[in-house]
This record gives structure tokens, C-alpha cells and sequence, in this order.
């Protein structure tokens, strides 16, 4: 499977799902030639200001309210292995960050209702689901220390899958219950 395939399959599927209840789907590795070019494109970690030298990481998957234009999910998918270390360079890069822009011009909003979330191939001999949690909870904690805009963002959480079904499955689990809580307007920092 080529680079991000699995990514872009799960984009496409989230957009599909998630247009009809307000919610627009950013993604990067899709096809410029035949996904909605505004829905294509590079989402950046980025700080001080946005330029190449000060890029600190791209995502995957941005969910996006029209209404408000805030963010509700990012997401990255390691679709090869992934080591604790890796895990973290993912979610660090995101919350040292100073914005998030889309295609070099659209900044992103996040804030306590939006949440990150970091998917790992789990393998026999690389990330395990107790890895995962043990290393989320430590995130969870230096998150709260970090003094950045980025590290507002109310909740990390990290999931692993062997199957690309598995993925599909548990994204739109993440999907619902992130949205669910948007939607009620439940700030997830406080549960």
C-alpha cells in the first residue's frame, strides 16, 4: 500500500460521514486530482511564525466545524510501526507548536474541546496498547506544564490497530465520542 493510502481511505470516509452534520474533513496524501481541493493539502505544527525553518510536524486528518471553524479532531496515523518514542515526537510537535495551518493559509483554532489523536500499527514487536497508555498518561501530564497555544488542546489520546478495518473502526469510535462531547459542549479537559 502506498504512503498514507490507509490515511486518505479514512479521510474520505470521515468526510463522507461527517459533511451532513457540520463538520469539514481536512486531510493530507489525498488526490488533488479527484478530492475536493479545498479539503487536500498540508495541516503544519508550526511555531513563532509560519515558515519552512519553524515547522514542527504535519498531520494526517483535521475535523473541523463549519459553523465555528474550530477544531474538533486532529489525527495522525503511523501506518508502519510506531515506537514510544515516535508516539511522542507526534505528539509533542503538535503541542509545542505555537498554530496549525492548512495549506499554508488557513489557520487553525484549537482549544479545550478539541482533541489529538495519535494511531500506531500495533505489531508483535513494536507499539503495544500498554505502551500506548502509559505513555499517554504521561502526556497527558507534561501537556498541562507546556505554556504554548497549541497545548490547549483539551485531550490527547493514543490507540493502536493491526488491521486496516480495525483503524476505520476505532477512528470513527474516537470520531463519535469527540463529536458527541463537541456537540454537547462538554470541555473534555474537565473529565
Amino acid at each position: 500500500m502506498a504512503h498514507g493510502a490507509l490515511t486518505v481511505k479514512v479521510a474520505r470516509k470521515l468526510s463522507e460521514k461527517l459533511a451532513a452534520r457540520g463538520f469539514h474533513v481536512l486531510f493530507d496524501h489525498g488526490d488533488k486530482q479527484i478530492d475536493p481541493k479545498d479539503q487536500v493539502g498540508k495541516i503544519v505544527s508550526w511555531f513563532e511564525k509560519y515558515e519552512p525553518q519553524h515547522h514542527l510536524a504535519f498531520l494526517d486528518i483535521a475535523v473541523v466545524c463549519q459553523e465555528s471553524g474550530k477544531v474538533v479532531v486532529l489525527i495522525e496515523i503511523e501506518e508502519s510501526i510506531a515506537t514510544p518514542k515516535v508516539l511522542l515526537g507526534d505528539v509533542f510537535a503538535i503541542l509545542l507548536g505555537d498554530g496549525i495551518r492548512f495549506q499554508g493559509k488557513q489557520d487553525l483554532e484549537v482549544d479545550a474541546r478539541s482533541v489529538l489523536i495519535v494511531f500506531a500499527r500495533a505489531h508483535e514487536h513494536g507499539t503495544k496498547v500498554s505502551q500506548t497508555l502509559h505513555v499517554e498518561s504521561r502526556v497527558e501530564a507534561a501537556r498541562r506544564t507546556l505554556g504554548t497555544r497549541n497545548a490547549v488542546i483539551g485531550r490527547v489520546a493514543l490507540n493502536t490497530f493491526a488491521e486496516p478495518q480495525e483503524l476505520e473502526a476505532k477512528v470513527m469510535e474516537q470520531i463519535d465520542a469527540a463529536l458527541a462531547a463537541w456537540e454537547s459542549g462538554v470541555d473534555k479537559t474537565t473529565s
